[in-house]
């Protein structure tokens, strides 16, 4: 706002008076922008703290706008029932109060356990994730947009399966047909590095039917809302159970079984036994993220041919937070 100049005339005023009238006036003027800057221009010009995220992404002119993206690798080490390894020596690093209290004890009942570890790996479970075949551990990664979603399926089908539910303290038994155990995990990134997951326990039985649902990107805020047609089992999910993990870098979520509470859920999901009625093993889920994607990944190559294109044949510059430039 300019300020207000009063500017004065008298009778007989010259040519000469105005414009130093003029003058003064506009001399008034520049002081007070210039003491707007002052006061004002750390304000004006204030850039986001690093701690804080943007409320959205910056992106330079002629570059790629990319939805954030994270990567979660998975593995599922099985030993023999009881094995030492993964019932006792994993657990002993495992913080198992990352979970609230209430959920902790539901997932005991319901035969589960869970947690992070923040440090290394014991060397009795890193000797199990680099075992040759045929005991060779096979590790597999999984790009989700960023609050998306993927089942991670647990068990075979099994023609008959009857468990002992635990619901608010009441125990009951429930029989599925043609039922497959899975493991729902959603993924979303947090603050400046960690990545909250978000794993909940399912089980799909029934007959195949066909129903309308949401598609697997329909998390992806940039996606259009529709239904698509789509053939499954019926899904019963268990949101009461539901795990919340939040990992810094580094750090791998644990989820396992209680392997002496037969007939739970988490025996289900986290025992099976071998071919042709074998031993029984039980299993752990270790799942690892990150933020990005994998260089190696479909998304990765289309993007970098996508920029190729674009800059003539020219290299594509990566950015700090991966997107291309």
């Amino acid at each position: 706002m300019n300020p207000q100049v009063q500017v004065f005339h008298g009778v007989g005023d010259s040519h000469r008076a105005r414009r130093k009238a003029f003058a003064r006036a506009g001399s008034a003027a520049f002081a007070a922008l210039a003491c707007g800057v002052c006061l004002f221009g750390c304000t004006l010009t204030k850039s986001t703290p690093k701690d804080a995220e943007a409320p959205f992404p910056v992106v330079a002119p002629g570059s790629f706008y990319q939805p954030k993206r994270c990567l979660l690798t998975i593995l599922m080490p099985a030993r023999p029932l009881n094995d030492t390894a993964l019932n006792d020596i994993i657990w002993s690093v495992v913080d198992r109060q990352s979970i609230p209290n209430e959920t902790r004890k539901a997932l005991e009942i319901n035969g589960l356990r869970a947690g992070i570890v923040a440090g290394a790996l014991p060397p009795e479970i890193e000797e199990i994730l680099a075992a040759p075949p045929p005991n060779l551990v096979q590790p597999y990664q999984i790009e989700l947009i960023d609050g998306g979603l993927t089942p991670v399926m647990m068990t075979n089908k099994n023609p008959r399966v009857s468990l002992f539910l635990n619901d608010n303290g009441q125990a009951i038994g429930r029989d599925y047909d043609d039922a497959q155990g899975y493991f729902s995990i959603s993924a979303t990134q947090v603050g400046r590095d960690r990545i909250l997951l978000k794993i909940v326990p399912e089980i799909h039985h029934g007959p195949l039917e066909r129903g309308w649902a949401a598609p697997q990107d329909a998390a992806n805020p940039y996606f259009q809302q529709e239904f698509v047609m789509k053939t499954g089992q019926k899904e019963e999910t268990f949101h009461d159970l539901m795990i919340n993990l939040a990992l810094e870098p580094g750090q791998i979520a644990v989820v396992g079984c209680e392997p002496d509470r037969s007939k739970t859920l988490g025996s289900f999901l986290l025992t099976e036994q071998e071919p042709n009625g074998g031993r029984i093993k039980q299993k752990i889920l270790l799942v690892k993220a990150a933020r990005g994607v994998s260089a190696d990944s479909d998304l990765a190559k289309k993007v970098s041919h996508l920029v190729s294109n674009a800059t003539n044949g020219k290299p594509a510059e990566t950015s700090t937070n991966g997107s291309k430039k």
